[in-house]
């Protein structure tokens, strides 16, 4: 947990004076709620603890339902994606987009097999323009504050997060990441964890 909470800070430091760090630990037996302990008592920081592992769709669930900010951002605590991530997803939302994807580009590591599965899940589920997904769209994804709104109004208990999002509307973006090095670019995507923070304007 240490170098996700220093990698956050110092990218928050950056950004706004402003922010808050909600942890989902979905029912995790391996010291995560330990390793937290130190960082529970600085500012916006806080620890949601699920009595036992109810999966990603639940954990996301309950993080967006908590998250405060005018802007709220979903990502894995592993460092998969980099926290530079943020401030490319910012910029899009301050250019006008309400939901920003991380889109992962290349797929050079996967076996043949894993990338026509993608291509096929992709070409059935947006057949439906309305509905359309950013392909090799993750759960790394920052929503405004009225996306937030949508997602918690709707009453699905199975969720599919990223299918929501996408049903829900509102102007998205995509930043398709090329590595776990931090490479991105910002592609417009037109369709139908939580650090969060308050707009400063």
């Amino acid at each position: 947990m240490k170098p996700l909470f220093m990698a956050l800070t110092a990218q928050f430091a950056t950004l706004s004076g402003r922010w808050e760090v909600i942890v989902v630990v979905d029912g995790s037996k391996d010291g995560t709620v330990q390793a937290m302990a130190p960082w529970l008592t600085r500012p916006g920081v806080r620890n949601l603890r699920l009595s036992r592992n109810f999966g990603k769709e639940a954990a996301l669930t309950v993080g967006i339902d908590h998250a405060g900010g005018d802007v709220v951002v979903s990502m894995d605590a592993d460092l998969q994606h980099p926290v530079a991530l943020i401030a490319k997803m910012l910029d899009n939302w301050q250019n006008g987009a309400d939901m920003v994807c991380a889109a992962r580009g290349a797929r050079s590591d996967e076996t043949l097999a894993r990338r026509l599965g993608t291509a096929m899940f992709y070409s059935i589920v947006n057949r439906n323009p309305a509905t359309a997904m950013a392909v090799g769209a993750g759960d790394v994804r920052l929503l405004d504050r009225r996306v937030v709104a949508a997602l918690k109004s709707l009453l699905e208990r199975n969720r599919f997060t990223k299918g929501l999002s996408a049903w829900v509307g509102f102007q998205t973006s995509s930043s398709r990441t090329r590595s776990t090095c931090g490479r991105t670019d910002a592609v417009p995507f037109r369709g139908a964890a939580w650090p969060g923070w308050r707009s400063p304007v």
